[in-house]
């Protein structure tokens, strides 16, 4: 393989990453994540880690006391940290409403790895039970059952009434 110069290389890199996944315009932030984590990528940690590249370069302007290019003052702004302490109320709004958006996903998430679509099957059993089950004990555990049938699919959202 030869040995390109770097804006070689990224022209190269740009020019797969098209053929790939398209023109960055075609692609939306969400997708993009979906993309990344499929591929194995964790979204936060790469937020963060170009976001202290980013950062450590903008040091370089502000001692020097120069106004930062429009283009890395957007993306230290768009990539800044959660975790970071708000400067202001709509940075606090907008680090909460991510903070309950991702305990949602989570809580999604666990919700649908333990309510499976398999079809329920309820197994009987009696303790301490030597006599054979009375009408009245089959009608009250049919009744139970149907309960817990209907609990779970409300909880798997199909029924139509809670989403």
């Amino acid at each position: 393989m030869k040995k390109r110069r770097p804006e070689e290389a990224r022209n190269r890199i740009n020019r797969l990453s098209e053929a790939l996944f398209g023109e960055p315009e075609e692609i939306d932030e969400k997708e993009a994540g979906q993309t990344l984590s499929e591929a194995g990528f964790d979204t936060d940690a790469l937020n963060d880690r170009v976001y202290k590249r980013l950062y450590a370069e903008a040091q370089q302007y502000w001692k020097a006391q120069k106004d930062l290019p429009p283009l890395l003052k957007s993306a230290l702004e768009q990539l800044r940290p959660l975790s970071a302490p708000p400067r202001n109320e709509s940075e606090l709004v907008h680090q909460a409403k991510a903070g309950v958006e991702r305990i949602v996903e989570k809580a999604k998430l666990l919700a649908s790895a333990l309510l499976l679509d398999t079809p329920l099957t309820f197994a009987e059993s009696f303790r301490n039970k030597k006599q054979p089950l009375t009408d009245a004990d089959r009608k009250s555990l049919d009744t139970v059952q149907e309960q817990l049938k209907e609990k779970i699919e409300r909880l798997k959202g199909h029924d139509g009434k809670s989403k």
